[in-house]
């Protein structure tokens, strides 16, 4: 999962934070859904420091290499 600074492009512009999510073959949709969840708060939590600190990381993007984005989708 990645928290980036957005640009024109898409997810190229430079990453806040970024952690892996493992989703084990056969899990339940709840069970991905409440794991993504969980991370997204963990690295928004992390944001949100950051800005109070004054100190939000920039880590750059290969332009070759970007991280793309890799859909899932979740029902509610």
């Amino acid at each position: 999962m990645t928290l980036h600074y957005i640009d024109k492009g898409e997810d190229t512009d430079d990453i806040i934070f970024q952690e892996r999510v493992r989703i084990k073959p056969g899990e339940k949709l709840e069970e991905v859904n409440q794991k993504l969840f969980f991370m997204g708060m963990k690295l928004l939590s992390k944001v949100m420091d950051s800005v109070e600190k004054g100190s939000v990381p920039r880590v750059r993007q290969s332009v070759t290499t970007p991280t793309v984005l890799q859909s899932i989708i979740i029902l509610c």
